[in-house]
């Protein structure tokens, strides 16, 4: 399956980059993604190829932050999409909700769980997203969770890819020196 991902966001990438790994290492070669955010795609070319692999994606996703302009070229984009490829456009703003309304082309029931899995972010979410547009557009059948909010506290680590556990943390025996 085919996934373009567009984000207003770089860090957004990050947990994106880390769940395609997972299902990689778990699942094989299931996933096709290609994920740009706005710095990447200031270029002609780089903005090109990103077209070339939307237009070809079973969904393209774009998490917009602050309306249509976050994205280079959005207007021309969904103009080679639309009805094409499934579309999810992801608000982060009432500014998003015009894009929402106009472009969206998901069921209201996958756009519901698709919003969630973004909104909630990390690995995880990313992780089950991926797995449930497998499942929902290309026929897969993997178990899935539903989105989980994301911890408000705990362990941070730079040789850590997510929140690890106490356990997880101990284990590594990261202490500092001195």
């Amino acid at each position: 399956m085919k996934v373009a991902f567009f984000t207003a966001v770089e860090s957004d990438l990050i947990p994106l980059t880390e769940a395609v790994k997972r299902i990689r290492s778990e699942k094989g070669e299931v996933i096709e993604l290609q994920a740009r955010s706005r710095v990447d795609l200031e270029g002609a070319t780089e903005w090109t190829q990103f077209i070339e692999f939307a237009t070809q994606a079973d969904v393209a996703l774009f998490h917009l932050h602050g309306g249509e302009e976050s994205c280079p070229g959005f207007a021309d984009i969904m103009g080679t999409l639309q009805g094409k490829v499934k579309v999810h456009i992801q608000p982060s703003s009432a500014e998003d909700i015009p894009a929402v309304k106009e472009y969206t082309s998901v069921s209201a029931a996958q756009q519901k769980q698709i919003t969630a899995y973004i909104k909630n972010s990390g690995i995880e979410n990313y992780y089950n997203l991926l797995l449930f547009l497998a499942n929902e557009l290309a026929g897969a059948d993997f178990p899935v969770q539903d989105p989980q909010p994301l911890p408000w506290d705990g362990i941070y680590h730079p040789d850590f890819a997510g929140v690890p556990t106490l356990e997880e943390y101990l284990e590594k025996n990261i202490f500092p020196e001195g």
